[in-house]
């Protein structure tokens, strides 16, 4: 249980943006006891607000979704492709955003229409 002092004293810490595993830290007290202490519930754990950065990317994603719908190439060669207009990124962030491309790809691809005709009707051959 905890004392009334104990207890302010975290409330303080967290309205100063202290973690939970920071305040845990500075008063030496369990990450658990600092959850019940601020009234946190399992899951109910208060995430510290990031300011949001933009990326290095940002200024390349424009083409990269427009290259990547018209082509379908790969996150390597699209790599290569923005690292002549500039971009000094790494490939893995071209990689990470490619693959938020490819399911609008896949719906477009099953949005196809079929063409069915009954048996005998039409002939096709692999002149390859």
């Amino acid at each position: 249980m905890l004392r009334m002092e104990e207890w302010m004293e975290l409330q303080v810490l967290a309205k100063q943006g202290k973690s939970v595993r920071g305040i845990a830290r500075q008063t030496g007290m369990s990450r658990h006891t600092v959850q019940e202490g601020l009234g946190l519930g399992a899951g109910e754990v208060a995430q510290r607000q990031h300011a949001s950065r933009g990326s290095a990317l940002d200024p390349y994603k424009a083409y990269l979704g427009d290259r990547y719908r018209q082509t379908g190439l790969s996150a390597v060669r699209l790599y290569g492709e923005v690292q002549v207009q500039g971009y000094r990124g790494g490939v893995d962030v071209v990689r990470r955003y490619v693959r938020t491309l490819a399911p609008q790809r896949a719906a477009l691809r099953k949005a196809t229409v079929r063409y069915e005709t009954a048996p005998g009707e039409q002939g096709q051959a692999d002149w390859a």
